[in-house]
């Protein structure tokens, strides 16, 4: 089975007790379900050329099973950020 392209997104995810983490950057980043701190995480990988994609656990591998489903979700996501671009 081949892994999940996950190209130019960087994935934020979150556990059921509300912390989430992502490895962007070469390190391991910790938070909480604070807002703030996703907008500024977000903010952060945007800022490096990435986009980054919020999901739970469950739905990581649910994606990792299912390689496909990356290349479709790249496509919407990649909508969504260049719909965003154009309404800033």
């Amino acid at each position: 089975m081949r892994r999940p392209d996950w190209k130019s997104h960087r994935p934020l995810i979150f556990r059921k007790d509300g912390t989430g983490y992502c490895h962007v950057f070469g390190k391991d980043y910790r938070f909480h379900h604070d807002e703030k701190e996703i907008e500024e995480m977000k903010s952060k990988i945007r800022f490096s050329g990435y986009h980054p994609y919020v999901c739970d656990e469950e739905e990581l591998k649910e994606l990792e099973r299912h390689p496909v489903k990356v290349d479709r979700l790249f496509d919407k996501l990649m909508a969504e950020e260049l719909g965003r671009m154009i309404i800033r």
